[in-house]
């Protein structure tokens, strides 16, 4: 947990990319690499943070839109393509398999020093494409806790993937990814083999139920019967996995530190560590 005053919020988007399966609703989860410095190891869905070009983006069907959730949105289109190759533009079937590739390298490479801005709209520009914001369904907004060292303000988007699109990680900052139904996603998290944020644990809890009865509980997580505690999209502890709570509490520590963590240990019968008591 960070110490002195809280890290600066940026901006993100997530996308939550699903799929009619053979036994029903199947979602996409990446799995973050252990060097990375925010949720390194953990399952997440694929996205990122918001780049000043994404604000410059066309969009199609964006009307009335505000212009920071447009810039979410290209965010979200530009950050699945990168980490996934899915393109959700209509028309994106004609763009071969090598421009593909091609267009997905100079987005990782934009993380370099003197790498040119707006990467995706020259892309989408040479395949004359444009990113269909109806194709994104807002499925809530996430605020990392003030007491975590890297913080986002991230919006969820729900997207179904289209006839013809594949999904398939872009090695580096992602180790893998699958397909998975949101009830196979929980019961690793309950076994202990997938470390899931809360966000990431209740957008699956949520599905879990089914599209239709998930979108209002991704929309507002005060009405998940499970009584997430979440206060301002900012949840109060963080179970990473089962019987393992974290609770951040600000105490009277040695500064500039300002919480300490108390864990929970425990199902039934709980273990309480607090070492700022």
């Amino acid at each position: 947990m960070a110490g002195g005053p809280p890290a600066v919020v940026r901006p993100a988007a997530t996308v939550v990319l699903h799929r009619p399966g053979a036994s029903g609703l199947e979602v996409f989860w990446v799995r973050r690499g252990e060097q990375l410095r925010f949720a390194g190891g953990f399952y997440a869905f694929p996205g990122g943070r918001v780049d000043v070009a994404d604000a410059a983006l066309p969009l199609a069907n964006a009307e009335g839109l505000p212009a920071s959730e447009a810039a979410c949105i290209a965010a979200a289109a530009r950050e699945l393509f990168e980490e996934t190759g899915v393109l959700l533009a209509p028309g994106a079937a004609r763009v071969p398999a090598d421009a593909r590739r091609a267009g997905r390298e100079m987005l990782v490479r934009r993380e370099l020093p003197r790498a040119k801005e707006g990467a995706f709209a020259d892309f989408l520009a040479a395949h004359r494409l444009t990113v269909d914001a109806r194709a994104f369904t807002p499925a809530g907004r996430w605020v990392t806790p003030p007491a975590l060292p890297v913080r986002f303000d991230a919006r969820f988007y729900l997207a179904e993937l289209p006839a013809g699109e594949t999904a398939e990680v872009w090695p580096g900052e992602l180790v893998d990814g699958e397909w998975v139904r949101p009830e196979t996603a929980l019961r690793r998290w309950e076994e202990g083999t997938a470390l899931l944020h809360p966000p990431a644990w209740h957008t699956l809890r949520s599905l879990a139920l089914g599209l239709p009865a998930a979108l209002p509980l991704l929309q507002d997580p005060s009405r998940a019967p499970w009584g997430l505690p979440v206060h301002d999209w900012v949840v109060e502890r963080i179970e990473f996995q089962r019987g393992i709570v974290v609770v951040p509490l600000r105490t009277p520590t040695l500064p500039p530190a300002t919480h300490t963590n108390c864990l929970l240990l425990g199902d039934e019968e709980l273990w309480v560590v607090d070492p700022g008591s």
